[in-house]
Formats: C-alpha cells, sequence, structure tokens
C-alpha cells in the first residue's frame, strides 16, 4: 500500500498568565501528513502538536504558552499531486461559525 496525503486540523489554545481564561486565543493550524494510513498520519499529527507547543514572554510581560489541545479532523486528500489549486482540506459550516470566523479581533 503506498502512502498518502492526510490534511490534519489541530487545535491550540494560548494560555496568557496576564488573562483571564475567557480571553485566551486559539488556533486552528493546518498541516498536511504523508502516511501509509488515517492512524499513521494521527500519530504523526499528535506528534506534531506536541512538538509545536512553545512558551514566550509577550510585549506586556505575560508569559504566554502555546498548548496543543486536539486534532478537530483529519481528511485524506483526495489528490495524489499536491500542487497549486489542490484542496487540502474543506468542511460545513453552521451560520453561527460563520459569524464567528468572519468577526475580526479587536484591532483589525
Amino acid at each position: 500500500m503506498s502512502n498518502k496525503w492526510y490534511s490534519t486540523s489541530l487545535l491550540f489554545e494560548g494560555v496568557n498568565s496576564g488573562k483571564p481564561e475567557t480571553e485566551y486565543l486559539w488556533e486552528e493550524s493546518i498541516v498536511l501528513f504523508f502516511a501509509k494510513d488515517e492512524e499513521e498520519a494521527i500519530k504523526k499529527a499528535n506528534l506534531y502538536g506536541i512538538n509545536s507547543e512553545t512558551e514566550y514572554e509577550s510585549v506586556s510581560k505575560d508569559i504566554v504558552k502555546w498548548k496543543f489541545r486536539h486534532i478537530l479532523g483529519i481528511q485524506e486528500v483526495l489528490s495524489d499531486k499536491i500542487s497549486d489549486g489542490t484542496e487540502v482540506f474543506s468542511r460545513h459550516l453552521r451560520a453561527s461559525e460563520v459569524t464567528s470566523l468572519r468577526t475580526p479581533f479587536d484591532g483589525e
């Protein structure tokens, strides 16, 4: 069996020592993995997420820790070759999710 591309949606939480939990930022990151099957892609995605965790001091001197929280989704990329215009991730959304996605952050 030959390897295939898998697109994973990873969720990270920005834990900020200077803000209440309700104001933490979240990041969704879409990452590709080349794997023999979905199980291997999940293992690679989990390892990537854990290894991507980071910590730093913000300009306001708060400690910010980006923590890997969850794989939101995984999809096999249907194209054999990755090139211009290759769809690597798609999902259906509820109206409330679209509203949230279209709402800019403060200051944007």
